[in-house]
């Protein structure tokens, strides 16, 4: 099979195949008008050769195989059939007629496409392989894919740092935790970071997409202006976009008639303070407390434990959550603080107490110990004093034992109650009920064998998925505190 090899110094210069001359050969011509030739074809397939530059390959009437090698490349198969293989770059097939006029299917096990002119006589049948675009006369640089019904697919990252693609279809792709590039490709895809700081990534420039944010759902939406590209995609705990010409905040898109600022925080412990304007604060690593001040502001905590600061009392504020719960809406209803989003914050300061949202986390600890240990709702002062004894790295159960010596619980327990006691005791203060049998068996023998403190027994049964069911309700919006400044 022969091959025609073109080398020349402007790799951005135009390539075109010739027809058979009479004295055999069979010739390349560039947009200089450079001739190369080869010997003539001992077969009816013709291969031509790009360089790594952008060319610009045309085949023959009859049928060719064109190699685009690197480079961003133009091919046009012309007549007959033909096989182009695009190589590395991105690369355009280009076909003579509307595309209406053609038929397209994909071979998954070799991925390629094939192109089939309907219009007999004229472009043939070309089959694809690594061509990211078409282009007809009457529309260009779609992406092949879009042609063919594709799966929607859900793909579900790891415990790691996860590069996830999806299909031309509407997929769902879910990060789940450490820092994640999701790509949702062509068609409308819902994208979920989940834990990290997580990157959605865009085939085109940034100015060619809007971002709009929906206060309900806490979801960002992001839309391509470029028809048959990247569709519209709704994100969740996507803390980054990125783009063809740089990467951007999905807040920092977002259009407003108040200019605020864009803060952007570091891996140390910070604070931040926006403008009266329309402010976006991102507190990245370390302890951070942001503050929006006046206008409707974006609070990004990022990693580690993180605080919003507003200026009016506790009671002028209404306070909800999004309905995936990865995200706040407080809204001054007295003052002048506006409407804040929250994505990554644990903590509310208000001029008179705080809130804790880290229902989960210590907070939501310290609310079902005071539970556990006492019976009671916790009060603000004291829960504000062991609250920050386990930000500053107690453990429950370490907190738990402190519990014991204190005079209420020693009131509801006894000063030395025995094992029995105890385990019975826990069971009606914590979970309020009689214990079953093998449960209260097992708790006595782990504390007559010495493999647990009592204080650990309270811990255990403080974390109970039992006793976190009885406590959800009271907690689901947030635990009133005191702030302990110790």
């Amino acid at each position: 099979m022969p091959s025609i090899n073109i080398f020349h110094e402007n790799v951005a210069e135009k390539l075109t195949a010739l027809p058979l001359l009479a004295d055999g050969l069979h010739v390349a011509q560039s947009s200089s008008g450079l001739i190369k030739s080869a010997p003539a074809a001992t077969s009816n397939v013709n291969t031509i050769n790009g360089t790594n530059g952008n060319d610009t390959l045309t085949g023959t009437a009859g049928n060719d195989i064109i190699n685009g090698l690197a480079g961003d490349d133009s091919v046009r198969g012309a007549g007959g059939s033909d096989i182009l293989y695009g190589g590395d770059g991105t690369d355009t097939a280009f076909f003579t007629g509307s595309m209406a006029d053609y038929s397209f299917s994909y071979d998954a096990s070799t991925s390629s496409y094939t192109v089939t002119d309907k219009v007999s006589g004229r472009d043939g049948v070309d089959t694809l392989f690594s061509i990211e675009l078409l282009s007809f006369s009457d529309v260009v640089n779609i992406r092949p894919g879009l042609l063919i019904p594709m799966p929607s697919l859900t793909i579900n990252g790891g415990p790691y740092n996860d590069y996830l693609q999806g299909t031309s279809g509407n997929n769902t792709i879910n990060g789940m935790g450490d820092n994640d590039t999701l790509v949702g490709a062509a068609g409308d895809d819902s994208l979920y970071g989940g834990d990290g700081n997580d990157t959605a990534k865009y085939t085109g420039n940034a100015g060619d997409y809007t971002v709009t944010y929906n206060e309900a759902s806490g979801n960002f939406i992001i839309q391509d202006k470029t028809s048959n590209r990247d569709g519209t995609d709704t994100l969740s705990s996507i803390e980054l976009l990125s783009f063809a010409d740089g990467n951007r905040s999905p807040t920092s898109m977002l259009t407003s008639t108040l200019i605020g600022i864009t803060i952007n925080g570091s891996t140390a412990s910070e604070v931040l303070t926006g403008t009266a304007g329309i402010d976006y604060l991102y507190g990245f690593a370390g302890r951070d407390t942001l503050t929006g001040g006046a206008g409707n502001d974006l609070l990004a905590g990022g990693d580690d434990l993180d605080m919003a600061s507003f200026s009016g009392s506790r009671a002028g504020y209404s306070i909800s959550k999004s309905k995936d719960g990865q995200s706040w809406t407080i809204t001054d209803l007295v003052g002048s603080d506006g409407t804040d989003q929250l994505i990554g914050i644990e903590r509310l300061q208000f001029k008179d107490q705080a809130l804790a949202l880290d229902i989960n986390g210590t907070a939501g600890q310290m609310y079902r110990l005071y539970q556990a240990a006492f019976d009671r709702k916790p009060d603000l002062v004291g829960l504000g004093y062991w609250i920050n004894d386990m930000d500053k790295g107690a453990s429950l159960t370490l907190v738990a034992a402190g519990f014991f010596l204190s005079p209420e619980f020693q009131k509801l327990y006894g000063v030395a109650p025995s094992n029995a006691t105890l385990v019975g005791n826990f069971y009606q203060n914590v979970l309020h009920r009689a214990p079953d049998q093998s449960g209260f068996d097992y708790w006595l023998n782990q504390l007559n064998t010495g493999k647990i403190s009592a204080a650990g027994v309270l811990a255990s049964f403080c974390d109970s998925p039992e006793n976190q069911a009885l406590v959800a309700a009271s907690i689901q919006n947030g635990i009133d505190y005191t702030l302990w400044l110790a």
